[in-house]
């Protein structure tokens, strides 16, 4: 998914940096139930049982920001 990402951006002339966070008891590498918005067509689902992560382009609404 990180070197996804970069691409993506890098093809928007965007640098990617990333930062990776550890849950307790969680082993390294694990990122838990993550759902990828990159496509701002496409809207976020926000109820899902995953946190969403959001592309600079995918719009939100003001109740979310």
């Amino acid at each position: 998914m990180r070197s996804a990402a970069a691409a993506w951006l890098a093809g928007r002339g965007e640098r990617a940096t990333f930062q990776y966070a550890r849950t307790e008891g969680a082993p390294i590498g694990s990122v838990g139930a993550l759902r990828v918005h990159l496509d701002e067509a496409v809207a976020p689902e926000w109820d899902g049982g995953f946190e969403p992560v959001l592309g600079t382009m995918v719009p939100v609404d003001r109740d979310t920001a």
